[in-house]
């Protein structure tokens, strides 16, 4: 396995043929013990609260809900509802209970509400759910919200709370307090006991109650990324005095968790965004670096890919005026990808390799397009796998399988099981290597190009096929090999041109149809990447990645 050593050669590496789009010195823009002073006031840095966690167990704690008679909308309802619908969440107000349920139903009043949450997991058989407390009832564990994750796609059920109780380990970032949790429902309208809903994990709410609970400011800008990838999005963020601002188009981009007050944020992305600045100033000036890197890193090794535009948060507590990174939603990460007895297809190759699947965001590109920070980057994921390790992961995953294992594999969360029992015994006994594996991963993908785009083909009397240069870390020259199909997978190849420098290609024009042509960027030493394109075949239900359709009327 290569070592820290390769992140030290590498930073002296001359990247060839990649272009920054930076001006103006290079500045690694290390942080102070003041955060960085760029000419701006010095802001301190904040920090988690590990105290917070103190009382957390590995225990599954059963919760009670009772649904009243006097709902319009019913637990069916809820279930019912898909993010494919675009329609309105049902929301039921219940009775909610912790520890033993309410002896008593007569009088019973409502203290919280409940619905569905999630996105894709709306559609798998078993569902998730949210379930706000309300201003008069007692707090759970000091917390107003519960967030009741299924996650029907892992086969263990417990990555998203390992992967939270191991950040927990590490400094420069913010985690989030979890629970397992046996949750039984009951209808009053419908005369029904209790129900059991099988297992799930709480994760904690971010938000101002997450801030005060850490004695941090809880006046805060927090937003959560619903498809941002920090951009402007002049006409989706605007400030709330702009007489064009629309709570719901903001929020299409990111939710608001804090100060419903977005100047702040529009700065910070103007800079971002502006070209002419060197990254490694800007971040010094809107972020903190080592929280930045640490977030990477954390997403690199626990192979958390979803990551690119959402999945995560950024927040500035108003006395800061530094935006931190927070870690979101882990329940497709730790391998689950790659789980025994499942093939993912969904993924190109390039998304489970670290760097290559940030290189999409122009933000993230024109950070790691500089050796030092990928020098950096590679020395945090270095030492977090050492705080990670093997055996720290390995004694936590059997807490965690002695306390649910008799749950995962009864009804009702058997389920959602993808495979057999026995492939959950052999997934549980894989999770304490799959760090190991992502890190593996990370540095074969350093040696490769980088990702690139293929462009709309210019037809006419001839057709001009043109793309995005790609990139080199390792600073090797950079060649294209080109084909043109009536297949997307290529069965038979109509046009094919190897070793080409520059990034077009000018064909013969072609007759009416249906084509589908990609593009293979090639480095000296052999090392190949693809496109982002894709293209789906809805017969054999494959996806094929580096490929673009062309249609010629």
């Amino acid at each position: 396995m290569l070592s820290l050593l390769f992140s030290l050669i590498f930073a002296m590496a001359i990247f060839a043929g990649c272009s920054s789009g930076n001006t103006g010195s290079t500045n690694t823009g290390g942080n102070t013990a003041d955060n960085g002073d760029t000419g701006d006031e010095v802001y301190p840095r904040i920090t988690d609260n590990k105290d917070v966690y103190a009382q957390e167990n590995d225990s599954v704690e059963n919760l009670y809900v009772t649904i009243l008679p006097d709902n319009t909308a019913t637990m069916a309802d809820v279930d019912s509802w898909t993010y494919e619908t675009e329609e309105v969440k049902p929301e039921l107000s219940v009775r909610f209970d912790y520890g033993t349920p309410a002896a008593d139903t007569a009088g019973i009043t409502p203290n919280a509400v409940l619905t569905q949450r999630g996105q894709s997991a709306s559609v798998a058989a078993l569902k998730s759910y949210k379930i706000k407390l309300s201003d008069s009832a007692e707090k759970w564990k000091g917390q107003k919200t519960l967030n009741l994750n299924k996650h029907p796609y892992d086969q263990t059920k417990i990555r998203n709370k390992l992967s939270f109780d191991l950040m927990k380990l590490f400094g420069n970032t913010f985690s989030l307090r979890t629970q397992f949790c046996r949750l039984y429902i009951r209808d009053l309208g419908k005369g029904n006991g209790y129900e059991d809903y099988g297992l799930f994990t709480h994760v904690e709410e971010p938000g101002k109650n997450y801030m005060e609970a850490r004695g941090l400011d809880k006046q805060v800008y927090m937003y959560k990324a619903q498809y941002f990838q920090f951009g402007t999005y002049p006409d989706q963020l605007r400030n709330v005095d702009d007489p064009g601002y629309d709570k719901a188009q903001f929020e299409s981009v990111l939710e608001i968790e804090g100060i419903e007050d977005h100047e702040r944020l529009i700065r910070m992305l103007k800079d971002a965004n502006d070209e002419t600045r060197d990254i490694d100033d800007v971040i010094a000036r809107h972020f903190d670096r080592d929280n930045y890197i640490t977030w990477l890193a954390i997403n690199i090794l626990f192979s958390n890919t979803d990551t690119t535009s959402k999945n995560f948060l950024i927040m500035s507590p108003a006395s800061s005026d530094r935006w931190y990174f927070m870690p979101w939603d882990f329940d497709d990460a730790l391998g689950r990808y790659d789980q025994v007895g499942t093939m993912n297809s969904w993924f190109p190759q390039y998304a489970l390799e670290g760097a290559s699947n940030y290189w999409e965001v122009d933000f993230h590109r024109r950070f790691l397009m500089k050796p030092q920070n990928v020098s950096d980057l590679t020395a945090k994921i270095e030492e977090l796998s050492r705080i990670a390790s093997r055996e720290v992961i390995a004694e936590k995953v059997s807490g965690y399988y002695s306390a649910t294992r008799a749950l995962v594999t009864s009804e009702p969360d058997m389920q959602v099981m993808e495979t057999s029992a026995e492939d959950y015994e052999a997934e549980i006994k894989r999770l304490p290597s799959v760090l190991e594996t992502a890190k593996q991963k990370y540095y074969a993908g350093l040696e490769k190009p980088m990702p690139f785009e293929l462009y709309e083909v210019q037809t006419g009397p001839q057709f001009t096929y043109t793309w995005e240069a790609s990139c080199d870390l390792k600073g090797e020259a950079i060649r294209y090999d080109f084909k043109l199909s009536r297949t997307m997978d290529f069965g038979k190849v109509l046009v094919e041109k190897s070793d080409l420098t520059g990034t077009s290609l000018v064909l013969d024009a072609l007759p009416a149809g249906k084509y589908y042509w990609k593009v293979e960027a090639v480095d000296a030493s052999g090392n190949r990447q693809v496109a982002y394109d894709s293209a789906y075949d809805e017969e054999s239900e494959e996806l094929y990645f580096g490929v673009r359709e062309l249609i010629v009327e």
